[in-house]
């Protein structure tokens, strides 16, 4: 509803009676009604995602191992959960999907190469509709400092230290692996 206001200068003085006879004029408007667009019903990921690390060098075998993306589903129960799509996917392009289980109960691997990705769920083999949160941004060439430094890639060196090495190539620059 918009309201007016009435201004009183010293030109132009109403007396009270006019004042109040505006003022209704003014209120007997029917007011402005907007009908706005119904909202969709937002739904809840059907999983959520509980860790995503990056993994140590010594776990994946070193600087010579492939860039990989562990992903483990469970339910509510911790229970490992076979036949869940999961998606790859960076800015314009993404990987196949893979399922859980074909890895091992629960489990999928991603063969990444060098670059910054997101996961989610996007299904499961029996055709349901499933979803999840995306992954944070995941980097196998370039990844953080504070990654570098949690998985160890920098023991011994401080932040700085490790941004110079990350930046000279000096690690193990694209062999990073993630786990969901």
């Amino acid at each position: 509803m918009i309201a007016a206001t009435a201004t009183i200068s010293r030109e132009l003085a109403l007396s009270a009676p006019e004042l109040a006879a505006t003022a209704a004029d003014l209120t007997a408007v029917p007011p402005l009604t907007v009908e706005l667009p119904a909202t969709g019903v937002s739904r809840s990921p059907d999983f959520t995602i509980l860790t995503q690390r990056m993994m140590g060098k010594v776990e994946v075998g070193g600087c010579e191992a492939p860039a990989m993306i562990y992903v483990k589903t469970v339910d509510a129960q911790g229970k490992l959960v076979d036949g869940i799509i999961v998606q790859a996917f960076w800015d314009g392009g993404k990987f196949e999907p893979v399922v859980t289980g074909s890895k091992g109960p629960g489990t999928a691997e991603i063969v990444a190469s060098s670059g910054d990705y997101y996961v989610e769920i996007i299904g499961n083999v029996s055709g349901a509709d499933l979803t999840s949160e995306r992954s944070r941004l995941l980097r196998t060439a370039y990844p953080s400092v504070a990654d570098l430094l949690e998985a160890g890639y920098c023991e011994s060196l401080d932040a700085h230290e490790c941004e110079l090495k990350r930046d000279q190539n000096a690690l193990c620059g694209g062999h990073y692996s993630y786990e969901l």
